[in-house]
């Protein structure tokens, strides 16, 4: 079992080597530990909120480079929905390997609950 305190030692402790990079995420960052997010343990902090429209069609076009038309149904069905890329990236792999012409906001909406 590994106490806080040296948890914190093996970040940033005396013996730890210079020039190291750690990478933390979490998504709760009200629930951390201010000993853990202080500043000089933690240099730069940075949000990834919900994907914005821009994001969903650049998504889209790399998804679905010859179906632009899909691209725009995809960008209106995630128009209101504040979901992350991660989300709307799991969405776009469901119908990377199907025939998207008769699929409508609501199918895509509907697929979305399904997998988040």
């Amino acid at each position: 079992k590994v106490s806080f305190s040296t948890f914190l030692n093996a970040i940033d402790g005396v013996c730890t080597p210079e020039g190291r990079v750690t990478i933390m995420t979490t998504n709760h960052i009200e629930r951390l530990d201010s000993a853990l997010i202080r500043p000089g343990r933690i240099d730069r902090k940075f949000e990834f909120g919900h994907a914005c429209s821009d994001q969903v069609r650049d998504m889209g076009v790399r998804f679905f480079p010859e179906k632009p038309e899909f691209v725009n149904i995809l960008v209106e069905a995630f128009k209101e929905c504040h979901c992350t890329t991660a989300q709307i990236q799991t969405v776009m792999q469901n119908y990377q390997s199907t025939s998207v012409e008769d699929v409508s906001v609501k199918d895509i909406l509907e697929l979305h609950k399904v997998v988040t």
